[in-house]
Formats: structure tokens, sequence, C-alpha cells
């Protein structure tokens, strides 16, 4: 009994025959191409953004408290946009979007932040973080001069 493939092997010259399969037979192989985009995405930041376990040794103090002193300038540096916000949204006389422009530049670099944290195990992902957030922050007070 021939399989559908052998007879179109047979009708079509010069087809070839499909390459026999190597190794052990049942033995269920995956190769890198058939793992979901989205399961090696999750992989990926899984192994860099994660939180410290009981097994990993701390971070350097130095570290520590330099990424902090950066947060914290971050932090107050942000305080002027973010009082600006809250008189703008009370009295209401500067354009709508750039409520909207500045909770959502600084939600983002909020959470850069806190990414930097969570990734502080790694070598130069938190500064780039930090310096993202950074670039974020100025461009809020950018905004703030800006913005009549």
């Amino acid at each position: 009994m021939s399989t559908v493939k052998e007879k179109l092997s047979a009708v079509m010259p010069g087809a070839r025959k499909p390459a026999e399969p190597q190794g052990a037979v049942g033995v269920l192989t995956v190769e890198p191409a058939q793992v979901p985009k989205l399961d090696q995405l999750r992989v990926a930041l899984r192994a860099r953004f994660r939180l410290p376990t009981e097994d990993d040794a701390p971070p350097a103090n130095a570290r520590l408290l330099g990424m902090a002193f950066w947060a914290a300038a971050c932090a107050f540096g942000g305080v002027l946009p973010a009082g600006r916000l809250m008189a703008e949204y009370l009295f209401g006389s500067a354009p709508q979007w750039y409520i909207v422009a500045t909770i959502v530049i600084g939600i983002g670099g909020t959470s850069l932040i806190a990414a930097a944290f969570a990734s502080i195990h790694r070598a130069f992902l938190p500064w780039y973080l930090l310096s993202a957030a950074t670039i974020l922050l100025a461009a809020n007070i950018a905004l703030f001069y800006a913005v009549p």
C-alpha cells in the first residue's frame, strides 16, 4: 500500500522523497523555532527581571546606595511636574493632552525605576533603566516649562 507522497513522487519526476526521521523512535524533539514567541519572551523576562532569592548574594552596598540616590533624585525632580499636574487638574487651565501626557510619562518613569530595582543583580541593565527614567523625567520637566 503506497502513501500519497509516494504516489505524487511517482507522478512528478524529479520530486524528492521525504527524509527519514533520524534518532530514536518515539522521542519528541522540539526545535527552537517551534516554541511560541510569547513563551520565549516570558522566559527572557523572567531571567532578566526577577526578585532575588535566598540563594542569591546580596548586591553591593555601594550599588544599592547609588541606585537609591538616583531614584530619590528622580522622585524629587518629579515633584515639580506633579505639582503643576495637580494644579492643572484642579483648576483646568492647561490643554487636556498635557494632563494625559504627564501622567503617562510619569507612570513610564516610575515603572522603569521599579524595573531597575528588580534587575539589581544584572550588570548594566539597572543603570540603563535608570537612565531611561531620567530621560522621561527630563521630558516631563520640559513639558512643564513648554506648556503655558
